[in-house]
């Protein structure tokens, strides 16, 4: 009995634990099937989360980025008045302020096209030229006894801007100063209130070289010179000149829209011409005359409408006067082209100078 007892508890565990297998393998095909489907729920949402996560990470990116704008060592950790600010804008407290006192008072009249431009962003300077210009507005007002209208918050208004832009408002008067004392000088050493004065003066120096004149001024035939080959006909004397041209040009305006031109010049250029014999060789700023002073220009000119200009000439009132050419070598005498033929090409070239009008 004790032997049988004793074999029943030896072979328990063994008979037990294939018990067990047996119910394992039994449930193991539909777990398995359902773990599968489990499985392909997960990863689908698997692949939803990470979007989701992404999607969310790239806008707590830009969040972070504009929590972190400003909040570097050199910023300003909190504003608490405009002076610590470079610009006014159209939200600030003093921009609001100038802007009511501009509309009450008429301080600011614009800008030359109407427009007030009110909404937009000044400069610390200009805010306070724009203060400047109403406290002078309201200070005439009070001297002409007519500022019944003028309220205590405006002159309250008033004098908390003016703290807060007194190191502007103190630069901008040294600035109007030195401005004043500047148009002062002028005024007293000015040449004319209507007439401008121009001067320029050219040096040169020039030569001609070659065999032969393009052209003989005389030609002189031999007997034996049956052929007409021009033997007689003159060499180039080459030498080199320095010349010089002087101009002054009186401008004078009587209503600001004509004007009234009158040049005096000098100089003692030998022309090209005489040596070579031929026009296209001379240069575009020669002036004759030994440097004795002369009027070579005097021309006046006028609008007639919005569209039409009038030119009259006594003297000098050429076409390219009245035409403005727009190729820089076509231009004036003193910086257009070097040479005349560039400037004065003969097939394209007409007209003479002399007394004229259109």
């Amino acid at each position: 009995m004790s032997t049988v007892f004793w074999n029943t508890i030896k072979y328990s565990p063994a008979v037990l634990g294939a018990s067990l297998l047996v119910a394992n393998s039994a449930y193991g095909a539909p777990s398995l099937e359902e773990s599968s489907t489990e499985a392909q729920v997960g990863q689908q949402e698997l692949t939803v989360a990470q979007a989701t996560s992404e999607s969310n990470s790239e806008i707590l990116k830009q969040i972070n980025i504009y929590n972190n704008e400003g909040t570097n060592v050199d910023s300003i950790d909190q504003v608490t008045s405009v002076s610590q600010l470079r610009d006014v804008s159209p939200g600030d407290w003093a921009y609001e302020a100038l802007r009511s006192l501009v509309e009450r008072y008429g301080c600011i009249a614009g800008y030359p096209n109407r427009t007030f431009r009110g909404n937009r962003a000044t400069t610390r300077y200009e805010f306070a030229a724009g203060l400047n210009a109403c406290l002078n507005q309201i200070e005439r007002l009070i001297a002409a006894s007519t500022a019944d209208f003028i309220t205590r918050e405006d002159l309250e208004t008033l004098q908390r801007l003016i703290q807060e832009f007194e190191a502007e408002l103190a630069t901008l008067g040294a600035r109007v100063d030195n401005l004043e004392g500047r148009v002062a000088f002028l005024e007293d050493h000015q040449f004319s209130t209507t007439t401008k004065l121009k001067g320029e003066v050219i040096f040169t120096l020039a030569g001609a070289f070659g065999e032969e004149q393009a052209e003989a001024e005389e030609r002189v035939l031999d007997a034996d010179d049956v052929d007409n080959d021009d033997d007689d006909q003159d060499g180039i004397d080459e030498n080199i000149t320095f010349s010089d041209r002087v101009r002054l040009n009186f401008d004078t305006s009587f209503t600001g829209k004509d004007r009234l031109r009158t040049r005096l010049q000098a100089g003692n250029f030998t022309q090209l011409s005489s040596v070579t014999g031929t026009d296209s060789a001379r240069l575009g700023h020669d002036a004759g005359g030994g440097n004795d002073v002369e009027i070579t220009e005097l021309n006046y000119r006028f609008p007639i409408g919005k569209k039409i200009k009038a030119y009259v000439g006594t003297i000098g009132l050429d076409l390219h006067d009245i035409f403005n050419p727009t190729n820089p070598i076509l231009a004036s005498s003193g910086s257009g082209g070097l040479s005349r033929f560039i400037r004065r090409n003969p097939l394209t070239h007409r007209g003479v100078t002399a007394t004229s009008s259109g």
